[in-house]
């Protein structure tokens, strides 16, 4: 390999994830800025963090990450200035200085069966994977691994123990439909759900987060159904533009991903 996979991996999360690496400055300093999902290892006062290639990202400022409890998820949202100048042929791990550094929590990916969607869904959505230009904004981690921004409405408080309980109250799952899937093409549907759908019209506040689902096992369905892996993954939703209230008509909504651009992209990191 001419390149390391530490250096594959960051050229590739600055192509395929659209965030920004801050350049060398004019006056030539080496600090570099990213900001990207890694995996979580570790506990408090010896966390660290890898990418998919297994390179690793050791915090300088272990007390940045105090009483955070990330030890709890999986994978975190990560933004770290590094020293470019450290990085050779053979680096495989590397000291960052972290700047954030927020979990992401997971969910379920199943396939659906009968009307338990229908059943499930209870809540609309602000918006799935776009920003307000309707740019999509996918992220994964390996070919299993997705990472999904969503909108959505919540309850307000200024009481902090009922706003809390009002996050805590919301779930999301992703739903495999084999009927609506083909070949080239695995249709998920995303869908919200709530413990109280009942105050859903008070629900008018906007918030907004990354979920990771594992696509392992629909992925593995699919593969069954058609004999091969999918080029597009499309995710539908059903929208509401002012409040978590479905309505008697939700607006169903839909983005397409490019799962070929991605499986392509860790081909090349894993040569």
């Amino acid at each position: 390999m001419k390149k390391t996979k530490f250096a594959v991996f960051f050229a590739a999360l600055i192509s395929m994830l659209s965030f920004t690496s801050c350049l060398d400055s004019d006056g030539g300093s080496s600090t570099n800025s990213m900001y990207t999902v890694l995996r979580v290892n570790g506990f408090t006062g010896g966390y660290w963090f890898t990418d998919a290639a297994g390179c690793q990202y050791v915090p300088n400022n272990q007390s940045a990450l105090a009483n955070s409890g990330l030890e709890q998820y999986q994978y975190a949202f990560v933004g770290f200035t590094y020293d470019a100048s450290q990085v050779t042929q053979d680096t495989k791990k590397i000291g960052v200085d972290l700047y954030a550094a927020s979990p992401v929590k997971t969910f379920y990916a199943d396939e659906v069966q009968g009307d338990e969607m229908n059943e499930y869904s209870n809540a609309a959505f602000q918006a799935v994977a776009t920003d307000i230009t309707y740019n999509t904004y996918v992220t994964f981690f390996t070919r299993n691994d997705i990472f999904v921004p969503v909108s959505y409405y919540y309850k307000a408080s200024s009481n902090n123990d009922e706003l809390k309980a009002e996050l805590n109250s919301h779930d999301f799952r992703l739903f495999f439909d084999k009927e609506q899937s083909s070949s080239s093409t695995m249709k998920l549907s995303i869908r919200h759900h709530v413990q109280d759908p009942t105050v859903n019209k008070d629900r008018t506040t906007v918030g907004s987060e990354y979920l990771h689902f594992n696509l392992a096992s629909v992925l593995a369905s699919y593969r069954n159904m058609f004999n091969t892996t999918p080029m597009t993954i499309e995710i539908e939703y059903l929208y509401n533009y002012s409040s978590s209230d479905l309505g008697g008509n939700p607006i169903p909504k839909q983005i397409e991903v490019d799962y070929k651009a991605w499986s392509d992209e860790f081909d090349k990191i894993n040569q």
